[in-house]
């Protein structure tokens, strides 16, 4: 008997051992399995983050020039422009999108760190008090002025903004020309003719020397001067700059609701085919640029060439090309006061 019991209890002892084991087992293989779960998960994760933050993961880099930079209180923030300058006729490194997060040319493909970025909504409910109406976009829109003399061709005021100047350089050249010197003598050509014609002419600067002791109120300070002398129009130089060295062109900017502002910008980037008649770019509208949002009057920004082209680079630096693109810049600005000559 006690034989029998004893085999009895070795028996159920087994038995036990044998559920502990089975039970052991499916614990391991659930864990096993939560575990690989959590792996896959990990990656998932990994690869949607990555993603999120390589443009080039799924998404079109961001940092356009032309994208608005909203509330930001700086004139000098901005995107550069992004996009193909070859692909819209338009962005390259813009000068005026050369003092914030980006640098894109003010065109219409590229550009960021706009200079001419929007420095925030308290401005712009300013601008809209001094006379400037309100779009849909909540954006303010230029007053639709000529200029106090634009129906008169002869003794018409413009205003002649050379960019830049004193402790910033604009765009540096692949021949390590200064933007803001070539900006300042082509302003000083442009102006010869214009007068020549009959034009009064202001210059925002006429020394190498900036406007202020910072980039944001250099452009304050040129804005003010555009707004308070009311010319028939003001038209600001520049040089453009981007990443690919085949991307070349001058390309007029206007502020995308000013309707007088595109006919301007239409009619100067005619007019620059005489000194470049194979350049292939279209005027473009930006509603972003510092300079054309916060000035009252017809403004437009002229980018003459790429400082970023070798051989565009060095004709800019000649004498006989500045010439003739300053006598293309003042043609144009003659076209466009001559239709509204009575």
């Amino acid at each position: 008997m006690r034989k029998k019991i004893i085999i009895i209890l070795m028996m159920a002892m087994l038995a036990g051992v044998v559920a502990e084991s089975q039970m052991l087992g499916e614990r391991l293989y659930a864990r096993a399995n939560e575990s690989a779960a959590d792996k896959a998960g990990e990656e998932k994760f990994d690869g949607k983050a990555g993603a999120a933050e390589n443009p080039e993961a799924g998404a079109e880099p961001v940092g356009n020039p032309e994208a608005d930079t909203g509330a930001a209180e700086n004139p000098e923030a901005g995107a550069e422009p992004v996009g193909n300058p070859e692909a819209d006729t338009g962005a390259a490194e813009n000068s005026e999108a050369d003092t914030g997060a980006a640098g894109n040319p003010e065109a219409g493909a590229g550009a960021a760190g706009n200079e001419q970025a929007d420095v925030g909504t308290a401005e712009t409910s300013g601008n809209a008090k001094a006379g400037g109406d309100r779009s849909k976009t909540g954006k303010t829109e230029n007053t639709e002025r000529n200029g106090k003399g634009a129906e008169k061709e002869d003794g018409a005021l413009v205003i002649l903004d050379p960019g830049h100047g004193g402790f910033d350089p604009g765009k540096i050249g692949i021949n390590g020309a200064l933007e803001k010197d070539i900006n300042l003598v082509l302003s000083q050509k442009i102006k010869k003719r214009l007068e020549e014609m009959g034009f009064r002419v202001i210059m925002t600067r006429e020394t190498e020397d900036a406007l202020a002791d910072s980039k944001v109120e250099d452009l304050k300070t040129r804005v003010t001067m555009i707004n308070e002398k009311e010319p028939s129009i003001a038209v600001s130089i520049h040089q453009n700059s981007y990443s690919q060295e085949s991307i070349h062109g001058a390309q007029v900017f206007y502020f995308t609701h000013s309707k007088s502002g595109e006919q301007a910008a239409k009619v100067l980037q005619a007019a620059m085919l005489e000194a470049d008649s194979n350049n292939t770019r279209q005027a473009k509208a930006n509603d972003t640029y510092y300079l054309l949002k916060k000035t009252k009057g017809t403004t437009v920004i002229v980018e003459c060439g790429f400082l970023s082209n070798q051989g565009e680079a060095s004709l800019l630096v000649t004498d006989d090309y500045q010439e003739k693109m300053a006598a293309s810049v003042a043609k144009g600005i003659q076209e466009y006061l001559a239709s509204f000559t009575l």
